[in-house]
């Protein structure tokens, strides 16, 4: 089961209504819960709501799920709903959260006010579209160049081979470093 958790941002700022309805009907058809996540209360949000409404089908409402930021009410769904959990958001306060919770963090391009540490850190989705492939490319993974498991909450994954160097030309750059100290 996928996971996601976004800030109202994601769907409000900038976005088109027709790529909102093609993500929705993806994460539906994925069984991708979408869980947004408020420093205030879910009556305080109905803007996301009257958006939302008319482009979640009736048999998909379950999908959609509210959460105040608060890490406890987060760290309790993550662990009744295990899985890959992702966080969306453009604020500094969603990479921390994403952090601390050990959670992908990803930084929706499109976004009004992305704050500074959220571009630096994130990684960047330019639109929708391009985060169905992201979603897609986490989903269908199984096999892994690298895996390297940290702790029990904490593993690392590499897709491709990462560097530019074969171990022969490693090797060589390596003994010339050691032979100029």
């Amino acid at each position: 089961m996928t996971n996601i958790f976004y800030s109202k941002d994601f769907f409000l700022s900038n976005i088109d209504v027709n790529s909102a309805k093609d993500f929705i009907s993806y994460a539906a058809s994925n069984k991708i819960n979408l869980i947004l996540i408020s420093h205030s209360d879910i009556n305080s949000n109905s803007d996301i709501i009257k958006f939302l409404d008319p482009l979640v089908p009736e048999k998909d409402v379950d999908r959609f799920q509210f959460l105040t930021r608060e890490k406890s009410k987060i760290s309790d769904f993550i662990k009744d709903n295990p899985g890959k959990n992702i966080f969306i958001g453009n604020k500094k306060v969603d990479l921390f959260k994403a952090s601390s919770l050990k959670c992908l963090y990803l930084c929706p391009m499109w976004t009004d006010n992305i704050d500074e540490e959220s571009e630096k850190y994130g990684i960047h989705i330019k639109d929708l579209r391009h985060l169905i492939k992201v979603i897609q490319i986490l989903i269908n993974q199984n096999a892994f160049y690298y895996k390297l498991k940290i702790n029990n909450m904490s593993t690392v994954y590499a897709l491709t081979r990462a560097n530019n160097f074969f171990p022969q030309q490693m090797k060589i750059v390596l003994l010339m470093h050691l032979d100029q100290h």
